[in-house]
């Protein structure tokens, strides 16, 4: 007699693929509907969070460029301030070399002129020169906070290229600066060595390259700014460039001064 346990497999059940015995109760159909009406609601999802990022930055980089305009504005005003008292400045550094060299044993002292700042507070100095932050800030704000990455590659480049150029404005300003305060020293009647000389004229010689540089690149500039159509009207930097102490200073003394204008023509370039 035969062991139950030894009876043959039903048929049926023997002849089953690993694949059928496995099969879901709704039915493959019904499962692989089910899997893909998920992957499409993931997809739908993603491609839903997608458009809404890049409404997000079209939004950030439109509020950007807004915010941008009024930096590339002064931007371009600080160049042309630059550009046009290039002359001005070279003429009082002139006036600096002359003395040194027709001065004795004892410096001749050189006029000290006196300003009042918008505080009210006087200041003097012996040469005049532009003196502003000469920074590109929101621009700075936008690379660091993730947007200028959104910004087309045109105007990524550009607006770099002004930071770049600002950035260079500031540390030679900054040089200027101590430059021009060695120069206060020459409004007093102090004996002159070979060796105190020499240091006074290179002190001269550096600060006339350096306002070389700074015109060069202030047109530069400006012939960037004006290819981007971001540049000011011609009322508005005239405005501000009639505010300006340095302007004001060149023209009350007859030292010469630059038309801004002049750096936009193609000779310029």
């Amino acid at each position: 007699m035969q062991n139950p346990d030894q009876a043959s497999p039903n048929p049926e059940i023997r002849h089953r693929s690993r694949w059928q015995r496995f099969s879901p109760s709704m039915g493959w159909k019904a499962f692989w509907s089910e899997i893909i009406i998920v992957i499409l609601g993931v997809l739908i999802a993603l491609a839903a969070n997608e458009a809404v990022q890049n409404w997000n930055w079209r939004n950030k980089v439109q509020d950007g460029e807004n915010r941008l305009r009024v930096d590339v504005e002064r931007a371009f005003i600080n160049a042309a301030e630059l550009y046009v008292t290039a002359p001005c400045l070279d003429s009082q550094l002139s006036k600096l070399t002359d003395n040194l060299l027709i001065s004795g044993d004892k410096l001749t002292p050189m006029p000290v002129f006196n300003e009042k700042d918008a505080g009210a507070s006087e200041w003097n100095f012996v040469v005049r020169l532009p003196n502003r932050p000469y920074r590109f800030s929101i621009w700075e704000t936008l690379l660091a906070d993730g947007t200028a990455a959104h910004f087309s590659p045109a105007r990524q480049e550009a607006y770099s290229y002004i930071n770049f150029v600002m950035n260079r404005f500031h540390n030679e300003i900054t040089k200027s600066q101590d430059a021009t305060a060695r120069f206060d020293v020459m409004a007093f009647p102090i004996s002159l060595d070979t060796g105190i000389r020499k240091d006074l004229l290179v002190d001269i010689q550096e600060q006339k390259r350096r306002n070389i540089f700074l015109s060069i690149y202030a047109q530069r500039l400006m012939v960037r700014i004006r290819d981007m159509n971001s540049q000011p009207k011609d009322d508005m930097v005239n405005a501000e460039l009639s505010k300006s102490g340095t302007v004001q200073f060149c023209k009350a003394h007859n030292l010469p001064l630059a038309d801004w204008r002049d750096a936009l023509k193609p000779e310029a370039s």
